[in-house]
């Protein structure tokens, strides 16, 4: 599932929402502003997102709340899956209004007007429904389209609405009629746009081309080509000559196209490929957006960290297009946070600082010294509890996985305790390290106990990483599974409350999940068919008994038990009695059933007696002719 995020109508800032269903704003800078949670954001995922300008106020209460800011950074609108519209005062990071839920379907394409002050939902059930953002009142509802509604997109001039399922419908929002239907794609629709003049629609379908749509003249005018698939599509309305476009593909990269329905009319070809391609290597792009005429800024993820860079696509003096552009960003895990907006934390010593993991900034292991190290107290009893301070770590490892050689009982007991105790250590300092042989030898050693017991005094820096190397050794190797689900449901119970609030655990599960939803996707049809032979098979043995003369159980007698006391109540005599003919009345069915079997058969043999008479007749004519021919 790709991750919603938009950028608001100024880019200066960002929103985007984690695996865990909370909404992060960011500043285009890298400040982190607000982590937005939504009181019911377990119950239904969100399904679509949209930034709206500010508004001015027009009711009293409205405005006696809004005293105070001299600049508002406008509306964050989410849509989940049940219905529900959830708006978001992005200035004070509190919610502004919950839209009821009108739509029988998830919302799955929401837009604002230029001014803010409408609202625009599209829903599976084939609705469009025009909220007042201010009043949260209803203005229209119509059904938009026969099919599932996958995008909406309004005109600069706010006057036309375009929606897109599998085609594209353009209605008129004074008139609430269609005016427009447009058709050619094969798939439903994922990202659609006007141009800044409104006379041309660009639309994808995820199938590595984006269409440009003639309104005025209700045809295909250009088909853009790609290598990738492009999900999200944005026309450059800062320029006056000329339409840029821009996709966001499935792979994580921007394609742009440039497009001059001038010069192109004398092109032989409607088809235009790309002019220039931006990626960042194993950072995929969530979203991109022109701030100019020349320029586009792009949003990274790494992390669980969004990082920003404004790049010139267009040489500003030449005005031509740079087809290799690249990335200067730094990519870190470190999150700025807005001090502003939040008090002051205690200060805590380096010694706390080391234990308690807050954000994904604490998730960076501590890097150990080699030598000039002072061995604490600790130190020095986890070294004598494993017997030798100055054994290596392969030699500690076999001495716990019972290579030493004794087999007394006595021996074996005290054991166990200490391969849980440094069963611990051994995967710190394999995870500390990057050891991978070392960390092999560890999650293929020990058992349920042994491994609940070393993860539960795992300390929380190094849960995401655990999980990242587990994830990926069962993406490699899916045999694995069963082996590693020990270690994943483990640190699932012993990390829960660290897990929930660390957004990197959490997207690190979610590829797991889709992991063995895959997996287990065809059990359904399998259990299914399972049913259907079962049914089958019963069918063909109590065929064969009732062939071969055995008795089922219809066959047996029905053996009933009569309460002869005066005092039984009558109603239970003729409930019993109920039961019993009901009893008889299917063991008639059931003889009825085996006597048309019996006929059938014997109509099969009176058939083939037949048939051999017949063959025997014509062997007596054969030898009658033959006869003849011999006199």
């Amino acid at each position: 599932m790709a991750k919603l995020s938009t950028f608001d109508p100024s880019l200066s800032r960002f929103a985007s929402v984690s695996a865990d269903q909370s909404i992060r704003v960011w500043d285009t800078d890298g400040t982190l502003l607000h982590t937005l949670v939504d009181s019911s954001h377990l119950a239904a995922g969100y399904s679509a997102i949209a930034w709206g300008p500010s508004v001015a106020k027009t009711t009293k209460r409205a405005r006696r709340q809004s005293t105070g800011n001299a600049a508002s950074w406008g509306v964050l609108a989410l849509g989940n899956e049940k219905g529900a519209i959830i708006l978001w005062d992005v200035t004070t990071g509190t919610e502004q209004a919950r839209l009821g839920e009108t739509h029988e379907s998830g919302i799955n394409s929401l837009t604002f007007n230029a001014q803010g002050n409408v609202l625009f939902a599209a829903s599976a059930d084939k609705q469009v429904t025009q909220w007042n953002v201010d009043t949260g009142e209803v203005i229209a509802k119509f059904e938009a389209d026969k099919q599932v509604i996958q995008q909406i997109c309004l005109s600069p001039d706010n006057n036309v609405l375009a929606v897109g399922s599998s085609h594209i419908r353009v209605w008129d929002l004074a008139s609430r009629h269609k005016v427009l239907k447009l058709t050619g794609h094969t798939k439903p629709i994922v990202g659609m746009d006007f141009t800044a003049d409104g006379k041309y629609i660009i639309t994808s379908a995820g199938d590595r081309v984006v269409n440009m749509w003639n309104t005025q003249k209700q045809q295909e005018a250009q088909v853009f080509t790609s290598l990738n698939n492009p999900l999200y599509l944005e026309c450059n309305h800062k320029r006056k000559a000329g339409q840029d476009i821009l996709a966001v593909c499935g792979n994580g990269s921007v394609n742009i196209w440039t497009h001059n329905p001038e010069t192109d009319k004398k092109r032989k070809s409607k088809t235009i490929e790309s002019v220039a391609t931006i990626k960042q290597k194993g950072k995929p792009i969530l979203k991109a957006a022109f701030c100019s005429d020349t320029e586009l800024i792009v949003a990274l993820s790494h992390e669980a960290v969004v990082h920003f860079e404004k790049v010139a696509y267009r040489n500003a003096e030449t005005d031509e297009v740079n087809p290799h552009i690249q990335l200067s960003v730094k990519l870190t895990t470190k999150v700025k946070k807005d001090t502003s907006l939040e008090q002051e934390a205690p200060k805590q010593s380096k010694k706390d600082k080391l234990r308690d993991v807050v954000g994904t900034a604490d998730l960076k292991v501590p890097t150990p010294k080699v030598g000039g190290t002072q061995v604490t107290n600790k130190k020095v009893k986890t070294a004598q509890m494993n017997g030798d301070a100055t054994a290596t770590m392969e030699e500690r490892l076999k001495k716990l996985e019972g290579d030493t050689g004794e087999s007394t009982h006595a021996s074996k007991k005290p054991k166990d305790k200490l391969v849980v105790e440094s069963l611990g250590k051994v995967l710190e300092q394999a995870l500390n390290s990057g050891d991978t042989q070392l960390l092999e030898s560890v999650l293929q050693s020990g058992t349920q106990q042994v491994v609940s017991n070393t993860v539960q005094h795992l300390p929380s820096a190094f849960v995401v990483p655990l999980i990242n190397i587990i994830v990926r050794r069962v993406q490699q190797t899916p045999g694995r599974a069963l082996q590693m689900m020990v270690w994943i449901s483990a640190i699932v119970e012993r990390h829960a409350a660290f897990i929930i609030s660390v957004p990197a655990a959490a997207e690190s599960l979610q590829a797991f999940y889709t992991l063995l939803e895959s997996r287990v996707a065809t059990f359904s049809s399998f259990l299914a068919l399972n049913g259907r032979l079962t049914l089958l098979v019963t069918q063909a043995d109590k065929r064969r008994n009732q062939r071969s003369g055995l008795a089922t159980a219809a066959d047996l007698p029905l053996v009933t038990e009569s309460d002869s006391e005066e005092d039984e109540d009558e109603d239970d005599d003729d409930e019993d009695e109920g039961i019993i003919e009901d009893l008889d009345g299917a063991q008639e069915e059931e003889e009825s059933d085996g006597d048309s079997d019996n006929d059938a058969m014997q109509d099969e043999e009176d058939e083939e007696d037949s048939h051999n008479a017949s063959a025997a007749g014509d062997e007596d004519s054969d030898d009658a002719m033959e006869e003849e021919e011999e006199d």
